[in-house]
């Protein structure tokens, strides 16, 4: 006996969601005595060059090391694409 199928995946409004497309960079702090630095002239050129690109950022987390110091920045972007 066939199994029922279920309701389908998509409704035809879905169909025409938006696709996103996802992207990860790591931006290290600047190693050396002291409190680490984040060198923010650099990062706000590289996503100013994304953002050119259609990439948004999403989100943005810190990795830790030893005594609770940031080790790097993580960030997350999306931008759509047409399937």
């Amino acid at each position: 006996m066939p199994r029922n199928p279920g309701p389908p995946l998509f409704t035809p409004q879905q169909k025409y969601m938006t696709k996103w497309e996802y992207k990860t960079i790591q931006v290290p702090f600047s190693k050396g005595w002291g409190t680490p630095q984040l060198d923010r002239d650099g990062v706000d050129t590289i996503l100013n060059h994304l953002g050119q690109d259609g990439w948004e950022v999403v989100s943005a987390l810190t990795t830790n090391q030893e005594n609770g110091r940031s080790g790097e920045v993580i960030i997350l972007l999306k931008r759509s694409f047409a399937a």
